[in-house]
């Protein structure tokens, strides 16, 4: 993924599609666009070992909460058709840096992890030890 990811929208402004001035299509609205992502990164924070599961894009995502009440993987059920390049399913680790620009941590995607054929999945509650 390597971003958060495409996100879809029903309010839109501009020309094209549905929505926005009549004439529809256009760029997705700002707020729709920031209610959208903060209803995402819900995912990313919980209880200390939770599995929170997500259905986005059509697939189903699993988020490991660590010990800090943060993500540290991520599971994507598909190959979001690309499989020469993804296994179904994989996993992305994920870290947290504190930007100096801002002095917040912000999640940062780690490289996909695949499970070719014959190699064992393994169980996301592994990850935390």
């Amino acid at each position: 993924m390597g971003q958060i990811g495409r996100m879809g929208f029903s309010g839109t402004s501009g020309g094209g599609g549905n929505g926005g001035n009549g004439q529809g299509g256009g760029k997705p609205r700002k707020s729709a666009r920031n209610y959208d992502r903060a209803k995402r990164n819900e995912r990313f924070y919980g209880k200390p070992g939770e599995l929170k599961e997500n259905w986005d894009e059509g697939y189903l995502q699993q988020t490991l909460i660590g010990m800090d009440g943060k993500a540290v993987v991520e599971r994507h059920h598909t190959d979001h058709h690309r499989s020469e390049i993804h296994t179904n399913p994989h996993d992305h680790i994920i870290t947290w840096v504190k930007r100096e620009s801002d002095g917040k941590e912000h999640l940062l995607w780690g490289s996909h992890i695949d499970y070719r054929e014959g190699q064992r999945v393994p169980k996301l509650e592994e990850f935390l030890k």
